[in-house]
């Protein structure tokens, strides 16, 4: 319900703080590119939402939220094609700030192209 403190705040915090400061050098190192749309990708296994009630209440990610710019790779995670599964994905339209950042060079599988967003981000 909300109602409880979130359990590793402080470094939730800390991992938020750390995330816009990585934007703001993104934005530097390429303001072109920041400035550009780009869609992101999310999928997720064995999961389902009633889209009426998401477009019209939204929803939030209490955890850090990885997107992909790879839809391939969104695919693999929300197991599309997979027999037995209920694949949930998503797209999302980004610019600048909407963006999450790209972490490729501190991932161990780079070439799925993350873009990490910070906790408690609001998805509508």
């Amino acid at each position: 319900e909300g109602k409880s403190p979130h359990p590793t705040r402080v470094t939730m915090y800390c991992l938020a703080e750390g995330l816009k400061m990585l934007r703001k050098v993104g934005a530097k190192m390429d303001p072109e590119g920041y400035a550009k749309t780009k869609y992101l990708w999310r999928g997720m296994k064995d999961r389902e939402i009633d889209l009426e009630v998401f477009k019209v209440r939204g929803g939030t990610e209490l955890a850090p939220m990885s997107t992909t710019s790879s839809r391939e790779v969104a695919d693999s995670y929300a197991g599309v094609g997979q027999e037995g599964h209920t694949s949930l994905l998503f797209r999302y339209t980004t610019k600048a700030l909407s963006r999450g950042v790209l972490i490729d060079y501190l991932s161990m599988y780079p070439k799925e192209k993350e873009y990490l967003y910070p906790p408690l981000t609001s998805l509508t």
